[in-house]
């Protein structure tokens, strides 16, 4: 038995190769969709913790500290009392720290600056020292640049509270000699936990509460005689495993619970880091899966007809295996040989090239990943994909060689049942409906609405495939009568083979679901785009030092005094409601302004502008409260417009007119808007007026940075499938011409004794592939339209839960999607030209 199953493998190496290399494919393909959902998860959760927040990377104790003693005299409190705690926790780092409030510089006659006498455990390596060194003893400190000292500088501190009723001090004034100048340097990223002294905005903090850090030993600051300080014990993450939701949600509340039963403060944005990551990676995991079913049905599509097609070649074999006596198994089991042993084959080799091709693209998709990780899960995964190739191969041989010795015989296989088929194509097109109904009823469609453009698809190319034989042999006979022979042949060959149907159905698929991926991966593109837009609000932003509304509304417009270039903005610091004053006269030239919005940028702008001393016109997206903070104080708003989304404010806060606000309104988050062709002229006189910028962001940036988003990366992979779907097609093509290379020979051969011209043995061949083509071309296109306007909510623009622009009705790039429909025509059509060419040269030797 042995001995004859090599021998029909070696016989029949081509029908192996073929197994095998679908196989291949196949279990490639399985393989691919772990390993790079993997590979793509982790580059995700990478991108979103190096954008995250201080806060979300930091869980922060704070510990009120109040020693006894008498006011104005307090008692210094044991050393071990203040020493900051250091718990540890796997993955985090322990920074220690002391802070006490007061005033720097202050002398009988005058107040000083107000500032945090600060401890905190490796902030010489966490600062960029300016000028001087950092501390190394008692009553040394470093200060700001803002505090305008020197090393050198002997100066004071007195701990105390600054208050309307002004300042108190809590003990006898303290001596320090300014040992150096210090920059922020990496304060403001995770080593300062989000802290108020590291210059990270607070939004819920007033203007006048920013106060800037004094960094000194711990022995200095303890010494000082304080009537409260406050202990901070920060854990930062710099080792965490980010993909321990879990354990990482627990550690969270842990603390949480721990501060309640301690009696202390605990803040941590952990959480809100978490969500973040979890809906990336379920974005991710949503658009690899419409990327990736795909894929794997066209690959065992075109197998099953290539070990159909295969076997009923040979059946008049296994006819006369069964005539000298050989079990149904046993013929069963040769037959099957030659494809399940290339099935089995292919499992290293396909684990190994999809392995290696996520590896390939994810130095294209993933820039800065850490590559594929092969785990048991996906060779499981593997495993199960050989064993249904194994188990469609096994039922395909089953399936020809079906029926009794004598019809085996007769090398034509009997008739399908057509029942079965027709209810199977009936469930096919309700599996569509219903699919395409769960996506208009539910907001987040799931399940079987994941796959509505695949059998969108499938639907189209079973009902393609009905519809194709009776209009085909029509066409045949309208040939034949009017003496249009090539074409009525080609009709016929497609009228009368079944394969040929088959692959129609399967080219329709192939041009139904290529034409939604490019679509899709368009789409997203442009939704990533608008979306960055919305986020900065302009081409660039600046955010400037703290300031007041009307110097910074002057000073940006004698830097640009045509308007039409800079633009100036600010956060105010209402806590209830953001608001988000501009420069209305200057907005709708450097604002964006979304598409989904009703109301005209131009006439947004007319209705923000103040006049007079009544209530500010605001546009909001919600009713806004009567009043908003504005610094110190609180200004009178009316809401002229609510619209679904705004500038910089997303779904939820309100647009202002800057010069509505009183001129010496303090402004913590000033901005600069400028436009997309700003020259450097206008940036230099900006920083000529004293703006310059402490961080810039630009929707060039935000865009690149949804890039890296889940969705992003999972439409790339969805790219990537439909290019090797394409591959897929012309192995079908190939298939199918192998299938009926003797049948139709033998035909062409007879007609070529009869008379007929050399010539016209490719044109009808060539004629019936181009026209199979042309019609699965134009049924996939219209397919791929119906699915994009009934399914495109199923594939994720974006997945933070923020505002994502209306997916339109049309593909945003049609001549993309054209191209690259065209683009599979053509290669289809240059391979079926391929299988004519070997077809004629085949009937020209034979009758030669």
């Amino acid at each position: 038995m042995i001995r004859i199953v090599r021998v029909m493998l070696r016989r029949r190496r081509g029908t192996a190769l073929l197994v095998l290399a679908l196989s291949v494919i196949a279990s490639a393909a399985a393989a691919a969709v772990p390993l790079y959902t993997g590979a793509a998860a982790r580059a995700v959760t990478a991108a979103q913790v190096a954008d995250a927040a201080p806060q979300e990377l930091s869980i922060a104790r704070t510990v009120l500290l109040t020693p006894g003693g008498f006011p104005g005299r307090p008692a210094p409190p044991p050393a071990e009392k203040l020493a900051p705690q250091l718990p540890y926790q796997p993955g985090f780092t322990t920074v220690g720290g002391l802070l006490v409030g007061g005033q720097l510089g202050a002398t009988e006659t005058s107040l000083g600056t107000s500032v945090w006498l600060a401890y905190r455990s490796g902030v010489c390596a966490h600062v960029r020292m300016v000028s001087g060194r950092c501390v190394a003893g008692a009553g040394e400190a470093i200060v700001p640049q803002s505090a305008g000292l020197r090393p050198g500088t002997d100066t004071g501190f007195v701990a105390g509270t600054l208050s309307q009723g002004g300042f108190r001090a809590d003990g006898d004034p303290i001596r320090l000699t300014v040992v150096g100048v210090y920059a922020i340097g990496d304060l403001t990223g995770a080593y300062g936990a989000g802290r108020s002294f590291t210059g990270v905005p607070q939004p819920d903090e007033e203007p006048e509460q920013e106060v800037p850090a004094v960094f000194a030993t711990l022995e200095t600051v303890a010494a000082t005689p304080f009537g409260t300080a406050f202990q901070t014990t920060d854990l930062i993450a710099d080792g965490v495993d980010f993909t321990d939701d879990a354990g990482l949600r627990a550690l969270a509340a842990e603390e949480e619970t721990l501060a309640e039963e301690n009696g202390y403060d605990v803040s941590t944005a952990l959480p809100d880091l978490l969500d973040r990551i979890a809906a990336q990676r379920a974005g991710l995991d949503r658009s690899v899966q419409v990327a990736a079913v795909p894929l794997l049905l066209l690959t065992m599509v075109v197998l099953y007809l290539a070990v159909s097609s295969s076997t009923v070649r040979r059946r008049t074999e296994s006819g006369l295996a069964g005539l000298r006596g050989v079990p149904g198994f046993t013929r069963w089991w040769l037959s099957a040989a030659e494809t399940l042993l290339p099935a089995l084959a292919a499992a290293p080799i396909g684990l190994a090239a999809g392995w290696l091709g996520v590896r390939v693209l994810g130095a294209w998709t993933l820039p800065g990943g850490d590559g594929p990780e092969l785990t048991w899960g996906v060779v499981a995964t593997v495993a199960a994909a050989i064993v249904t190739v194994a188990a469609l191969a096994g039922i395909a041989v089953a399936q020809a060689g079906r029926g009794p010795i004598a019809a085996q015989l007769r090398g034509t296989p009997a008739r399908a049942h057509t029942v079965l088929i027709g209810l199977a194509e009936v469930c096919a097109v309700l599996a569509a409906v219903a699919a395409g109904y769960q996506i208009t009823a539910e907001d987040q469609p799931g399940g079987l609405a994941l796959l509505a453009p695949l059998l969108t698809a499938v639907a189209a190319g079973l009902v393609a495939r009905r519809l194709t034989g009776p209009l085909a042999e029509r066409l045949g006979r309208w040939g034949l009568r009017r003496g249009r022979v090539n074409r009525a042949m080609a009709a016929f060959v497609i009228a009368r083979r079944p394969t040929h149907s088959r692959l129609l159905a399967l080219l329709v698929v192939l041009f139904g679901t290529g034409g939604f991926a490019v679509a899709a991966t368009t789409a997203g593109a442009w939704a990533r785009a608008e979306r960055a837009r919305l986020d900065v609000g302009a081409a660039e932003v600046w955010s400037l030092p703290t300031t007041t509304a009307g110097d910074l509304r002057d000073a940006v417009r004698d830097a640009d005094p045509s308007g039409r270039y800079a633009m100036a903005a600010a956060m105010l610091p209402d806590k209830r409601f953001r608001v988000l004053a501009v420069d209305a006269e200057r907005f709708c030239g450097i604002g964006y302004w979304s598409a989904d919005v009703a109301l005209p940028q131009e006439q947004a702008c007319g209705s923000l502008r103040a006049t007079g001393s009544g209530p500010l016109p605001m546009i909001a997206t919600q009713s806004p409260p009567d009043r908003v903070a504005a610094g110190s104080d609180s200004v009178s708003v009316t809401e002229v417009a609510e619209v679904a989304v705004l500038p910089r404010l997303g779904t939820a806060g309100g647009l202002v007119d800057l010069a509505g606000l009183p001129a010496a309104t303090p402004v913590r988050q000033a901005q600069v808007w400028l436009a997309e062709d700003t020259p450097e002229l206008i940036r230099s006189g900006l920083r000529v007026q004293g703006l310059t910028p402490v961080a810039t962001m630009t929707a060039e940036r935000a865009a690149e940075r949804l890039d890296r988003s889940g969705p992003a990366l999972a439409l790339r992979f969805y790219l990537v499938a439909c290019l090797a779907a394409v591959v897929l097609g012309v192995t079908g093509v190939l298939v199918v011409g192998a299938a009926e290379h003797d049948e139709i020979g033998r035909v062409m051969r007879a007609l070529r004794i009869q008379g007929m011209r050399s010539r016209s043995v490719p044109r009808q061949v060539a004629g019936g592939y181009a026209v199979l083509v042309a019609v699965a071309a134009l049924i996939g296109t219209l397919v791929a339209a119906l699915a994009w306007r009934t399914a495109r909510a199923v594939v994720p623009m974006v997945a933070d839960g923020g505002w994502a622009p209306a997916t339109p009705l049309l593909p945003v790039r049609p001549g993309l999607l054209a191209a690259a429909l065209l683009g599979q025509v053509v290669i289809l059509l240059l391979t079926s030209l391929v299988v004519a060419t070997v077809l004629r040269r085949a009937v020209e030797g034979e009758t030669r």
